[in-house]
């Protein structure tokens, strides 16, 4: 059985509109017409209200962290501008405080019971992002999370699945089936599997010139043929953020080089706007993806839609949901 998911900022002020948790309650299952949420924390957490409906749990992530774990403070200064100001992004100082968040947040996850959990592998900069470069190679960031991941889960046993997500960045893409396989085999936690997110997938396979078409319907057939690549771990496939990318901005506005801003707090705004003009998180709008969902049977449909607020949340999702059925259940 599939079971439709939401997602869901665990922040009490994001959450307050909603009504405590039966409010949240009747938002997932009324508004939102999904079984239960997909659900990331925010300081200050709203745990006793979520606690109940986290179906999925999304863990902690920073868009560059391998440097920083690796101390190396030359690039952190070049990166940041300070010591000040790296240490206030990390809300630490060193590796074993990074692992010591990971892990508060993995035990976040387990007590609320959440029957999946996902990190995303991948790392990029915003001087990265806005240069069209890259300082590491997939396999790179590949070999870093699953050492991260197998430093954390050392001697702790969790009851929920591991999932590692694709990106459009350095990490795992699953444009490259060898590139999957080898995160996979890394890892030693053996509750493990891949959250196939499809906007992140189209993504990626127009920046390596893989998608060419505007529809949705070549979008399904190009991310059919990744699945089809990826037949020895297939299985392995446990779930989809559902949603899409912008098929049609011209993939040379995306890669053209912009100068960074000066402060760290601009070139962030810069990169984020830029990231999100390609991966828009847009609902469906054709039952194109029906197809890609038959060939993974996925445990979980995270319909994963950017909005501003909970309303407009909930009619994104309605949205897809009907593309995909036709009509409401």
């Amino acid at each position: 059985m599939t079971l439709d998911l939401v997602n869901i900022v665990s922040n009490l002020p994001m959450l307050a509109p909603l009504g405590g948790r039966e409010g949240l309650y009747d938002y997932i299952h009324n508004d939102c017409l999904c079984d239960g949420a997909e659900v990331i924390s925010c300081p200050p957490y709203g745990t006793d209200i979520v606690k109940g409906s986290a179906v999925g749990y999304h863990l902690m992530f920073y868009p560059n962290w391998i440097d920083f774990y690796n101390g190396n403070t030359e690039y952190l200064n070049k990166h940041f501008g300070s010591e000040k100001t790296w240490r206030e992004y990390y809300c630490c100082a060193d590796a074993a405080g990074f692992e010591r968040q990971i892990i508060e947040d993995m035990d976040r996850a387990e007590a609320l019971g959440a029957k999946y959990a996902v990190f995303h592998c991948a790392d990029i900069s915003n001087e990265e992002v806005l240069g069209n470069y890259a300082l590491h190679t997939n396999e790179e960031v590949i070999r870093a999370t699953a050492a991260l991941i197998n430093r954390v889960m050392r001697g702790r046993k969790y009851s929920f699945t591991l999932l590692f997500e694709n990106l459009f960045v350095p990490g795992m893409t699953l444009i490259n089936s060898a590139e999957t396989e080898l995160m996979l085999s890394l890892v030693e936690y053996e509750n493990k599997g891949i959250m196939l997110d499809t906007g992140h997938l189209m993504a990626a396979l127009r920046l390596n010139g893989l998608l060419t078409a505007q529809k949705e319907e070549g979008a399904a057939d190009a991310i059919l043929n990744v699945i089809a690549a990826h037949w020895r771990v297939k299985k392995h496939i446990l779930g989809i953020h559902l949603h899409k990318c912008s098929l049609n901005m011209p993939i040379e506005e995306y890669t053209k080089v912009i100068a960074p801003a000066e402060s760290f707090e601009e070139r962030s705004a810069q990169s984020y706007a830029r990231i999100m003009a390609l991966d828009a998180h847009s609902p469906l709008e054709t039952d194109a993806m029906r197809r890609v969902i038959d060939a993974i049977a996925p445990r979980y449909i995270v319909h994963e839609l950017s909005a501003h607020t909970p309303a407009k949340k909930a009619e994104a999702v309605r949205k897809q949901l009907k593309s995909l059925r036709g009509c409401f259940p």
